[in-house]
């Protein structure tokens, strides 16, 4: 694994929708499908920490530099604790 131990499976989709439809990101690369279709361009993976789920990937757009990227914490009710964070 790149960053996390988790990648985007469908195993683990149950896992990973609550909280890709825990809130209206307005991206559409925060859903499922698209986690999944990107999952090997983008090497995605994912963690727990804590109450939040955490994506990180590989920039697609500079493949050669390996950038890696990660996506705000997701929560699965829209809430955010700033303690927590």
């Amino acid at each position: 694994m790149f960053m996390f131990d988790n990648p985007v499976t469908p195993e683990a989709r149950p896992i990973l929708e609550p909280y890709l439809n825990g809130y209206e990101y307005r991206s559409s690369g925060l859903c499922f499908t698209s986690m999944y279709m990107w999952r090997d361009s983008n090497q995605f993976n994912w963690q727990m920490v804590g109450d939040y789920l955490c994506f990180a990937g590989i920039s697609h757009l500079e493949i050669d530099k390996q950038e890696a990227f990660l996506f705000p914490p997701l929560t699965n009710n829209g809430s955010y604790e700033a303690k927590k964070l």
